[in-house]
């Protein structure tokens, strides 16, 4: 069994902003303005979504440890802080620095890579912005998506209703 995962930005464009409100150095994995984001996506399985602090090894593999079974083969890029994963999972890595993005048979993480495409699009096309306090929400919403995507819409609509159920979030609760 393949996990992959990956980890993402979310916190739009540094060229998109205002000339006051550019963040010097904002690009890429830099986390100043953006949230860091942990991905998990099972091959032809269920993504799960962590919104961490930072992206520190002992963060990650802390994550990992929690949610992923021994042994299992993990596919990731070449992020450093995957460093020592070897030691918990089997590991391979993806260098995309090389151009790398598939390496023998199935071991990719275009996967996941897909999910954040779906993720940042839906953030941009539904919502426009999102707080990093509420970033947690969007996430777990677009897994939601992502992990019921077989099955027909009135099924998940239903289900996400069911889901709901005695949970209550107030307006003050939401915007304190």
């Amino acid at each position: 069994m393949y996990k992959r995962q990956d980890e993402t930005y979310v916190g739009g464009k540094n060229k998109n902003r205002h000339a006051g409100k550019k963040v010097e150095g904002s690009q890429g994995r830099s986390a100043i303005d953006k949230k860091p984001v942990l991905g998990i996506l099972q091959r032809d399985g269920e993504v799960r979504t962590f919104v961490v602090d930072e992206t520190s090894s002992e963060t990650l593999t802390n994550i990992m440890v929690e949610n992923i079974a021994v042994g299992t083969d993990v596919i990731t890029d070449s992020y450093n802080s995957y460093n020592g994963l070897q030691q918990t999972f089997e590991h391979t890595k993806i260098k995309h620095t090389e151009g790398n993005y598939i390496t023998v048979g199935d071991r990719h993480t275009n996967s996941i890579e897909g999910f954040w495409s779906q993720l940042k699009r839906g953030i941009i096309g539904i919502y426009h912005n999102v707080s990093h306090k509420h970033l947690h929400r969007y996430c777990h919403e677009f897994g939601y998506r992502y992990n019921t995507r077989k099955t027909e819409d009135v099924l998940r609509f239903d289900s996400a209703i069911k889901l709901c159920d005695n949970k209550r979030l107030t307006y003050s609760q939401l915007i304190s």
